[in-house]
């Protein structure tokens, strides 16, 4: 298990900007040859509050772990995309479905946190894209703003909004 703030990933404080951090987190995460094939990969977030300008792209056989609601809290700055999304081998990004059926991503979990935009403005946009996924878990984790969703998209491009 990689800690997110373990060495070079550690930021100046809590309530600061980790999308970088992050990415080199999950990037470092797969750059471990010890790690093979669909062995999951556990990315630790500790506690504090933390900001993301950016969307996260979360890799297949990717876990990543809080230390609890209300205690681990990840708030996006941007009210237009969301915190975390799926993405096919190669970090494609969903598209088209049907194209990409062979590298689905799967074995991915968000667990033990509190995920919420930083702003009180209502949105529709979701939180966390979890595009046409296998063998994947939301466990334990809080939407604080009004009208927060989470979006699930299905190989027949068909759309659910929770």
């Amino acid at each position: 298990m990689l800690l997110l703030f373990d060495n070079t990933f550690l930021p100046s404080s809590t309530c600061t900007d980790i999308t970088l951090i992050l990415e080199k987190a999950i990037a470092e995460l797969y750059s471990n040859a010890q790690i093979e094939g669909d062995a999951v990969r556990n990315l630790l977030i500790p506690a504090g509050i933390y900001y993301v300008s950016d969307i996260i792209d979360i890799p297949s056989n990717a876990s990543l772990i809080g230390e609890g609601t209300g205690v681990t809290t990840l708030l996006s700055l941007n009210n237009d995309t969301p915190i975390f999304r799926t993405v096919y081998k190669g970090n494609v990004p969903f598209e088209n479905p049907a194209k990409q059926s062979a590298f689905n991503p799967k074995n991915i979990t968000i667990k033990n946190m509190t995920l919420a935009y930083s702003t009180s403005t209502s949105t529709l946009k979701p939180l966390v894209m979890f595009d046409d996924v296998e063998n994947s878990t939301l466990e334990n984790v809080e939407f604080t703003n009004k009208n927060v969703y989470l979006l699930i998209k299905t190989a027949t491009n068909l759309d659910t909004l929770l």
